[in-house]
């Protein structure tokens, strides 16, 4: 018998996400100012993405069954691109000031 896994969003846990990226947001767009070129790139990607996911939780909040879960699967797609494009601004920086 094979398992499959599924996972249950709740709204909360939506409301959230949706904070957290908003914070992520706006701190990385402060800090776009400040950073060298190649960082700046990577910020600027991931907040794109961040605003990305704050537009899919929305209307995650909006909607119900399969179109429910097709917005939150977008919205964790967005997530984790912008959490591999601020790493990347990270490790970008990290370089920079090594040098």
């Amino acid at each position: 018998m094979s398992k499959t896994r599924s996972t249950t969003f709740e709204q909360p846990d939506l409301e959230a996400l949706a904070q957290k990226a908003k914070a992520v947001t706006e701190s990385a767009k402060g800090s776009i100012s400040t950073q060298r070129d190649a960082a700046k790139k990577h910020l600027a990607d991931g907040v794109t993405h961040l605003e990305a996911t704050q537009k899919h939780v929305a209307e995650s909040l909006k909607s119900s069954g399969q179109s429910f879960q097709t917005s939150v699967q977008k919205a964790l797609a967005e997530a984790r691109a912008s959490a591999q494009k601020i790493s990347e601004a990270v490790a970008a920086k990290r370089s920079a000031a090594s040098k």
